[in-house]
């Protein structure tokens, strides 16, 4: 994944804020510390209230962080935020329905085989 920025009226080339291999670098569960010059790829999960008191499930978002040189009088943290539906809209895009329904299935049909090795207490799990 790459995030750039280019001038508007003076368009001097394109500037990479952000450079990450988001297939392949390490994952933190739900942030830290972070140093200079360093790409990190954060879950955050977000505990949403009851609804009417019903539980609700919670959400995640991906958080990418990097840095960047500037020329804004200064250095600055770059980050980018994903939320799980924004996360989905790029997976459809990127392979289509065909994949997404392949996806699905695998999905559903690995359900199937832990209730069938566990019962419906699989925690939680969507039929």
């Amino acid at each position: 994944m790459q995030v750039t920025t280019r001038g508007w009226s003076r368009d001097h080339g394109a500037k990479d804020l952000l450079n990450a291999d988001l297939a392949n670098d390490d994952v933190r569960q739900g942030g830290g510390e972070f140093s200079w010059k360093e790409t990190y790829v954060d879950v955050i999960r977000i505990e949403r209230p009851p609804f009417r008191g019903v539980p609700r499930r919670p959400r995640h978002k991906v958080r990418v962080t990097g840095s960047a040189e500037l020329n804004l009088n200064g250095s600055y943290m770059v980050q980018l935020e994903l939320e799980e539906s924004e996360i989905d809209r790029l997976f459809y895009l990127a392979h289509g329905a065909e994949e997404g329904r392949r996806a699905l299935a695998s999905l559903e049909e690995a359900v199937r085989s832990l209730r069938a090795l566990y019962g419906d207490d699989i925690g939680g799990a969507a039929a």
